[in-house]
């Protein structure tokens, strides 16, 4: 079992320029599953560590530690997600663009909307009322995202897979 999760999270990060194959569903949430399980596990050290300056300088040290190295991790990341995603589209029968559209509208589309949105309803009435408004929004916009293709992602293959089960 273990060797079988260690072969499908290589083989996400050997196919990283692959956007032509295919990727089953269990190559797919290895992947995604392992990546989230060492985010998070970074997550909880950097958020345990007891900084002793003022305020300011434990927020700029863990701006410089613990935020700058988890938006390279998700930088890094974003280049195979998207390839193994669009595989995972051709798996079921749908376009890459399915995955590529959805997740790079959660990246750029929404939060563009989200600034106009913020700034109209300032403008309108007040700040105090705008940042409520485009939190809920934002959470409901990115989590129907996030759900959709989810969705996607645990439909069944139309093929059937080369790799063991």
């Amino acid at each position: 079992m273990f060797k079988i999760i260690i072969q499908f999270y290589i083989s996400g990060w050997r196919n990283t320029f692959d956007y032509k194959g295919h990727a089953s569903r269990k190559e797919f949430w290895v992947f995604i599953l392992v990546n989230l399980m060492f985010f998070n596990l970074y997550s909880a050290i950097t958020g345990m560590l007891k900084l002793n300056g003022s305020g300011i300088v434990d927020v700029l040290l863990f701006l410089s530690m613990g935020f700058s190295l988890q938006l390279l991790f998700i930088s890094i990341l974003i280049i195979p997600v998207m390839s193994l995603g669009v595989r995972r589209m051709h798996d079921i029968g749908r376009s890459g663009w399915w995955f590529s559209g959805l997740l790079l509208s959660n990246i750029f589309i929404i939060p563009v909307f989200l600034g106009v949105l913020v700034n109209s309803i300032a403008n309108l009435y007040s700040w105090d009322v705008a940042l409520p408004i485009s939190i809920w929004a934002s959470l409901v916009l990115n989590l129907s995202v996030i759900f959709y293709l989810t969705y996607l992602c645990c439909k069944p293959s139309v093929r059937p897979s080369p790799l063991p089960h």
